[in-house]
């Protein structure tokens, strides 16, 4: 009897700690991904890396756009630091 209350034991604290981490995990907010800008608010272009001139012909430049984002129709815009 008392193994059986000992397993039961185990079972419950075990669930108990597993429903507690992915709680949290769900809770946790996300990290906020900060891009570095120039005075003309162009994010700068990385600097190549040794040995992948071959590479970078093959790979496009990426794509500069002159709208802003809160001109794009349908698009709400958030202040900033609000989750919700």
């Amino acid at each position: 009897m008392d193994n059986q209350r000992l397993i039961l034991l185990m079972v419950f604290l075990f669930s108990v700690i597993t429903l507690g981490e992915k709680w949290y995990r769900r809770d946790e907010p996300q990290p906020i991904q900060q891009t570095q800008t120039t005075a003309s608010g162009q994010v700068p272009a990385a600097a190549p890396v040794a040995g992948s001139a071959a590479n970078s012909a093959a790979v496009p430049p990426a794509p500069t756009s002159a709208v802003a984002p809160s001109a794009v129709p349908g698009v709400a815009t958030k202040p900033a630091g609000h989750l919700l």
